[in-house]
């Protein structure tokens, strides 16, 4: 949750204009407000110092037979089972990303100031909690109920995550100095160039973190001594970019052109649609510097082959036959030119789609958003989306009737993002198939963030300045000019 929190701010922040001019900006703030004002629970907000947090409500245990979220079924408001509170003493990954979270909506409602203070007065004072040696730990550790489910596998990419969002918010240099300090990514294996490591998810920030700590070179050039370690993440961001690029083979695809960030395992389209994200981002932060693209090795790409690697596939027939016209027009032009066109035409511009995929371009012709065109997952694995309407309440056991049917849900869980296609390109919409069909806060809050840098509405440019609101000025005012000289 405080990961999707993170993501819609970050949209948030990022594209505000576009968010206002489709009628979505309030509504995106108070759906944010609803989920920091739940997070400022998870601690003692109004302390100076913290010796716990909480970690998770409920839960359960797989092949359970007493009462808990796996055993029963039933619609929120009809649970009446214990639920227990999970509370940690050391949770570093998880303090970092509610920190993260809390210090990012504080940017989002920098209009509302008596807010904004308390947002970053709860990330500030989480970040000696999670930073204390003593309290080191991954907060899945020795927690059967959350680790087999949320299990962490680093800390120190929150780290990192959590330095970058920290001095943003508040432009303590103290959180920016940790963010670049080499031994944290060498521990973060930031620079190892390792596929997992370059795929965004709620369990790895690293591309993330990279990209935003690249966005505060590319505006603000901070020069010494922040330099060296700036441009090394800004060349590791560049690397991720080129690896999700189909010609460098770094992941697999599948026949219908969805690329496995995943490697082939279930869930695909949560890491899709984050991918998507920061490469559409990405090229608009360097649209926004006047920078027409970056290198693969020696190879120059332009910014729009990441947008089309994020929204679709161009038509590449359509391409080639205008690249073959040119070709015989141009008397020059010989037998080895055309191959190169044809080439350049198969790397670049046939960049197969992932948002349109989503969204129903794929062979299956479906949308894996509920409520999106004609056809789209009427089985989800979702407790409200399966249980009627009708004011009666079911008991723990009464519910399952409704999730094990084979009939449609009668409630549509509208705008939610499912888990996705096998690496077949194959979805079978049934309810026990919850990989496929189960959609996540995380993974819609990904989704949110990639349609939003991708439509028109609004205009194509980001919001500069709002992210270094916090940011003091990196280097002293100018003089005042000289008195006019009188002889």
């Amino acid at each position: 949750m405080a990961f999707s929190m993170t993501m819609l701010s970050w949209s948030l922040i990022e594209y505000s204009q576009k968010f206002k001019a489709i009628n979505e900006y309030d509504h995106m703030r108070d759906v944010l407000k609803w989920g920091t004002d739940y997070l400022l629970l998870t601690f003692n907000n109004s302390a100076t110092r913290l010796d716990h947090i909480y970690a998770q409500v409920g839960g359960g245990l797989r092949d359970s037979e007493s009462p808990d979220d796996i055993y029963c079924w039933q619609r929120p408001e009809d649970m009446s089972y214990d639920r227990p509170v999970i509370s940690l003493t050391t949770a570093t990954d998880l303090g970092a990303e509610v920190a993260s979270a809390l210090a990012a909506a504080s940017i989002v409602f920098n209009d509302k100031p008596t807010y904004a203070k308390k947002l970053k007065k709860g990330a500030e004072t989480l970040w000696p909690f999670f930073r204390n040696k003593n309290r080191r730990k991954r907060y899945s550790d020795g927690q059967p109920m959350i680790q087999a489910f949320y299990n962490s596998t680093s800390m120190f990419d929150e780290l990192m995550w959590a330095g970058a969002w920290l001095y943003y918010a508040t432009g303590n240099q103290t959180y920016i100095q940790f963010a670049t300090n080499p031994s944290v990514p060498k521990t973060a294996k930031a620079f190892a160039n390792q596929p997992e490591l370059m795929v965004p998810s709620w369990n790895n920030k690293l591309p993330g973190a990279m990209l935003l700590m690249t966005r505060y070179r590319l505006f603000l050039n901070p020069g010494f001594p922040y330099e060296n370690m700036l441009s090394r993440y800004h060349n590791a961001t560049g690397v991720t970019m080129c690896a999700y690029l189909k010609q460098y083979n770094v992941f697999n695809r599948t026949s219908g052109g969805l690329i496995q960030l995943n490697m082939g395992k279930p869930r695909p389209l949560e890491y899709v649609a984050h991918a998507s994200f920061l490469a559409s981002l990405f090229a608009d932060y360097l649209n926004s510097t006047g920078v027409p693209g970056w290198y693969c090795g020696p190879t120059f790409v332009s910014t729009q082959v990441l947008k089309d690697f994020a929204k679709s596939q161009n038509n590449c027939k359509q391409e080639c036959y205008f690249v073959n016209l040119k070709c015989k027009l141009d008397k020059s032009c010989n037998k080895r030119n055309l191959i190169v066109c044809y080439l350049i035409i198969f790397f670049w511009f046939c960049i197969y789609y992932q948002i349109d995929y989503i969204l129903g371009d794929n062979p299956l012709k479906m949308s894996y958003i509920v409520g999106f065109g004609k056809k789209f997952p009427r089985h989800v694995y979702h407790r409200g989306a399966t249980i009627p309407n009708d004011k009666k309440r079911r008991s723990c056991r009464e519910g399952l009737k409704y999730r094990d049917t084979k009939n449609p849900n009668p409630n549509n869980i509208t705008g939610a993002m499912v888990g996705g296609p096998n690496k077949s390109d194959q979805f079978h919409d049934i309810r026990s198939n919850y990989n496929a069909s189960e959609p996540t806060m995380s993974g819609n809050a990904g989704i949110v963030a990639a349609l939003i840098s991708l439509t028109s509405s609004g205009g194509y440019q980001i919001d500069k300045n709002t992210m270094f609101n916090g940011v003091p000025p990196l280097y002293p005012p100018a003089p005042p000019p000289p008195k006019a000289w009188k002889p």
